[in-house]
């Protein structure tokens, strides 16, 4: 009696050492490499008439704009401007600007974030915005003249249509700002909002 239960005992241990051993060095095995893109190149051959066809790079993907608040009582819209001056790492930032609309039903919207440099001024746009009562949040797209972009996550401390022009913080979040993926640099910082006539 004593060898049939070291037997299943044994039996028992093995399975587990095996599902062990497959679980770590089977399952970790990585995943094959994609197939290389084909490499496309422009010969320009005088002998042929008709130069190889160019292919220009895809199309921006839309961005994704996320809304749960009623409009009707809670109005984002506005210019957000530093309430006191951000750290110089920062210094290119004059501000964001939130845009929500009802359109036939369809809440729209966009953000940006307005910088200045010695290349000129540029707004890069929301490729992903998160409004709701009490947050706001986007990362926009890189600045075509200095590769910045930018993300916000941000609470807001009260309705930014009751703050309008009244110079008092509305918004508090951490501004991120991005080159090529990796955070640069990070700040805690409060926005008044203004309105803006274009």
């Amino acid at each position: 009696m004593k060898s049939i239960i070291l037997r299943f005992i044994l039996a028992v241990v093995t399975f587990a050492f095996g599902v062990a051993i497959d679980r770590a060095v089977v399952s970790r095995r990585a995943a094959p490499a994609p197939a290389p893109a084909p490499i496309l190149t422009n010969n320009l051959d005088p002998s042929c008439d008709t130069p190889a066809q160019v292919l220009s790079p895809p199309d921006a993907p839309d961005p994704i704009l996320l809304f749960d608040f009623n409009l009707d009582k809670f109005d984002p819209n506005g210019s957000y401007f530093p309430l006191r001056p951000l750290p110089k790492e920062f210094g290119d930032v004059a501000g964001f600007d939130l845009a929500v609309d009802l359109d036939e039903g369809e809440v729209l919207g966009s953000a940006y974030v307005e910088t200045r440099s010695n290349d000129g001024n540029d707004s890069p746009s929301a490729e992903f915005l998160l409004i709701t009562e009490r947050r706001v949040f986007f990362v926009t797209s890189a600045c075509e003249n200095t590769g910045f972009a930018y993300r916000f996550d941000g609470k807001f401390l009260a309705n930014p249509a009751s703050q309008m022009d009244k110079g008092k913080a509305v918004v508090r979040g951490t501004l991120s700002k991005m080159k090529n993926g990796r955070t640069v640099a990070e700040c805690e910082a409060s926005f008044k909002v203004e309105f803006v006539d274009c």
